[in-house]
C-alpha cells in the first residue's frame, strides 16, 4: 500500500471548503492529487491554497489519472449517482456525500457496482468524518 492516499475532490462548494478540504490537507496520510469544479477562478484558488497537483473542470481527465485512488463527491446531489457510478468505472474508491442518490434504485445500482468492483463506496453522514 502506498504510503499517501492520492484523493481527487469533485465539487468545490461550501460544504468542500467548510469540511473536506481542510481535513484533507491535515491528514498526513492524504494528498489531494486533484480538484474538480465548473468553477475555474474557484478551481485556481482553491489549488493554490490546498497544493492540489491538478485541477480540472473536466470530471473525465480526473477519472483518467491512474494516480488517484480515490474521489470525494461534494457536487449537487443530482450528479451523485452518475458521478459515483464513472468512478467505480474507471476502479476509484468513492465517499459521496449525502444523499447518496436520488432514490432508492440509484442506490442499489452503486452499492451493487462497488461489490463488483470490490470498491469501498462511503456516505458522508451528518460530520462522522469531520475532525
Amino acid at each position: 500500500m502506498a504510503d499517501k492516499l492520492n484523493i481527487a475532490l469533485v465539487g468545490c462548494g461550501a460544504r468542500a471548503q467548510t469540511a473536506h478540504l481542510p481535513y484533507l490537507k491535515k491528514n498526513p496520510r492524504i494528498d489531494i492529487a486533484a480538484l474538480c469544479d465548473v468553477d475555474e477562478v474557484k478551481l485556481a484558488t482553491l489549488g493554490d491554497r490546498y497544493k492540489a497537483r491538478k485541477i480540472s473542470t473536466t470530471y473525465n481527465e480526473i477519472l483518467n489519472d491512474p494516480s488517484i485512488d480515490a474521489v470525494v463527491i461534494t457536487t449537487p446531489p443530482h450528479l451523485h449517482h452518475p458521478m459515483a457510478l464513472a468512478a467505480l468505472d474507471y476502479g476509484k474508491h468513492v465517499f459521496v456525500e449525502m444523499p447518496i442518490a436520488l432514490n432508492e434504485a440509484q442506490t442499489k445500482e452503486m452499492i451493487s457496482k462497488s461489490r463488483r468492483k470490490k470498491l469501498v463506496l462511503a456516505v458522508a453522514h451528518d460530520d462522522h468524518f469531520r475532525p
